[in-house]
């Protein structure tokens, strides 16, 4: 789930995909927390840096940025 969740959120995984996160979402409230956390993260950076909500003006984020994230997340408890 934490290595797919950008994916999933912006509906660029396919069907088959999507089902299984949307099945394990519906099991792990773990991951669902996750999920809205994202959520309101990519919300407050389209804020902060002007970005649309269509995403038009979305910046890469830097790889390094992207493996510190995930290396946090799997640490956390």
């Amino acid at each position: 789930m934490v290595e797919r969740v950008g994916e999933f959120h912006d509906g660029e995984l396919p069907p088959a995909a999507r089902l299984r996160i949307r099945w394990h979402l519906f099991i792990c409230k773990k991951c669902r927390v996750y999920l809205e956390t994202y959520k309101k993260t990519v919300a407050f950076a389209r804020l902060v840096f002007g970005a649309s909500s269509e995403g038009g003006g979305d910046a890469p984020v830097p790889g390094e940025r992207v493996q510190a994230i995930l290396r946090a997340v799997r640490a956390a408890p």
